[in-house]
């Protein structure tokens, strides 16, 4: 069984179409791309996934659930959990204390943790996760540094550190190295390959930098015009007409 399904996902915002009967497949401890032009939906299929936004037609399973129509903290707490463009950072805040946060806006205590473990022991709990997470992405470094100082690849490293805290199943990233440096980049897709590998985590990746999204992912999923036009290998991908005519060009 996929971990997450989408079937016939249709979005429309009033009479623009932005998505039309797409189906999607994101299967356990899959790195999945997800490529098309500017305006093909691909943001808007990461916000009806993961509950941003309602899909107008359709519907999302996640580990066999029925999700369709749910909040976006319902949808993380049920392990599916999204970054954004901007990185989504308490810029006042240092970095360990973000990922402290992080864990506890995610936080999913069972009777235990609720009718034993004090607020206290709690909090050291989310400590001790925070500095794992934090030598987890190489950045236990900066862990006293405040957010908003940090240099802006590192915020968006911060920013998918914090989502990772929060224990998902499925991480969906949006467009993770935009605005990076090529040194950057290769830090974070680094990172991205080893959340896959280490953490076993299911990763959908939207990304416009295709050549380097192409030598990470297991399979790549092409929208254009809110229609899924090819789904396969990378090189499948490379080598598919549509794609090409679409979106590759010759010079991705």
């Amino acid at each position: 069984m996929p971990l997450v399904k989408g079937i016939t996902i249709s979005k429309f915002f009033g009479g623009l179409k932005a998505l039309q009967d797409v189906d999607i497949v994101i299967n356990k401890n899959e790195l999945l791309g997800l490529i098309g032009p500017n305006g093909a939906g691909k943001s808007t299929l990461i916000n009806v996934l993961s509950g941003y936004y309602k899909p107008t037609k359709g519907r999302i399973l996640l580990d066999g659930v029925d999700v369709t129509g749910k909040n976006m903290h319902y949808a993380a707490r049920k392990g599916l959990v999204r970054s954004f463009q901007q990185a989504a950072i308490f810029k006042e805040l240092s970095v360990f204390e973000n990922v402290i946060v992080a864990q506890h806006i995610f936080d999913r205590p069972g009777i235990f943790d609720e009718i034993i473990l004090s607020h206290r022991r709690r909090q050291k709990k989310f400590e001790i996760k925070a500095e794992e997470f934090l030598d987890f992405s190489e950045m236990s470094h900066l862990k006293s540094v405040k957010a908003g100082d940090l240099p802006y690849g590192y915020q968006k490293i911060l920013g998918v550190t914090m989502a990772i805290s929060a224990n998902p199943k499925v991480l969906l990233l949006d467009e993770p190295v935009t605005g990076m440096s090529i040194g950057e980049i290769k830090q974070i897709l680094d990172l991205v390959v080893r959340i896959k590998k280490e953490k076993k985590l299911s990763v959908l990746c939207i990304e416009h930098n295709v050549r380097a999204l192409l030598e990470i992912v297991d399979r790549v999923m092409v929208l254009n015009f809110g229609e899924k036009i090819a789904d396969g290998t990378p090189e499948e991908i490379s080598n598919d007409q549509k794609v090409i005519d679409a979106y590759l060009g010759g010079g991705y």
